[in-house]
């Protein structure tokens, strides 16, 4: 992006800079209503306001986001410093930016991991025991699993380098968040 000579462009209320003009990598993705996008969809999901910064904080999971996702609950007036940090799953869309927000927001921000610290976080974190995230992320790879037992029975057997097998072969837009490639989450 380039700035204008007097670093900031005109001045917007209060004598700030005006807004930016972020673009919406995602919106024009499908030739859909923007509400059944779902590229653009998951990226605003993952795509939290930051209401007293005027900045949007994108989260990717396995990328310190339940630290930060707690901060930016604390700082928009949620949560206390010693809440607990477990009400963040019940509540994720609670902060995920407006459209209007998401365009014009001053600040926008991602933190980024290797991917492949991201994937091996990701196996021991979310693999290596029966859960829900473990026997979603089976039911995509492999549609012939259609019960929990039957998952849990091939967890057990399931290696790091069976997992990465499996993601290559699936759909990178079906995999659980946790799974899904860091590029997914950036749509501002």
């Amino acid at each position: 992006m380039t700035m204008p000579p007097d670093g900031g462009g005109a001045a917007g209320a209060a004598g700030r800079p005006a807004p930016m003009r972020h673009r919406l990598r995602f919106a024009k993705a499908e030739n859909v209503l923007l509400a059944e996008n779902k590229r653009h969809q998951f990226a605003r999901y993952h795509a939290w306001s930051l209401y007293h910064h005027d900045a949007i904080y994108t989260f990717i999971p396995k990328n310190a986001c339940t630290t930060l996702r707690f901060s930016v609950a604390v700082d928009n007036g949620f949560l206390d410093h010693g809440s607990d940090p477990a009400w963040l799953d019940n509540n994720n869309p609670t902060f995920s930016a407006a459209p209007g927000f998401l365009v014009t927001a001053r600040y926008s921000f991602v933190v980024l991991r290797c991917p492949f610290q991201r994937l091996a976080a990701a196996f021991l974190d979310k693999m290596l025991a029966p859960n829900p995230t473990a026997r979603r992320f089976l039911a995509v790879a492999d549609p012939t699993i259609k019960i929990a037992a039957e998952a849990d029975r091939r967890l057990d057997q399931l290696t790091f380098a069976d997992t990465v097998a499996l993601m290559e072969e699936s759909p990178a837009d079906q995999l659980d968040h946790h799974f899904r490639p860091q590029v997914a989450f950036s749509g501002v």
